[in-house]
């Protein structure tokens, strides 16, 4: 998993590549997930953050946390980082996601 994600953070630094957390239905009872989902955003943001004020061209993170009655982020970050609540079950907001795309391509 380590290596994963350093390849990541190395991806979204010097490929410019957009990297997108999914998160599905993870509530309040396992928190081990909620945090790494928000560590991994915080990190691959920074490393955004420090691109941007060495004038380098990287990607971008965005973190969607999907669940019927916990999808509150409560990552606070002052770096560039899309974050979206949807307050749904995870089969209905993928079904509507992929709604949107068919729409928007």
């Amino acid at each position: 998993y380590q290596a994963w994600e350093a390849t990541v953070e190395k991806d979204i630094e010097t490929s410019g590549k957009r990297f997108v957390v999914l998160e599905l239905g993870c509530g309040p009872t396992v928190p081990a997930v909620r945090e790494e989902s928000e560590e991994v955003v915080s990190d691959c943001a920074k490393i955004i953050q420090s691109d941007k004020s060495r004038c380098v061209k990287s990607g971008s993170v965005s973190f969607i946390r999907i669940n019927p009655k916990h999808a509150e982020i409560s990552l606070s970050t002052s770096e560039p980082t899309r974050m979206i609540s949807i307050f749904s079950k995870a089969e209905a907001a993928l079904k509507e996601i992929d709604r949107w795309i068919d729409l928007l391509i």
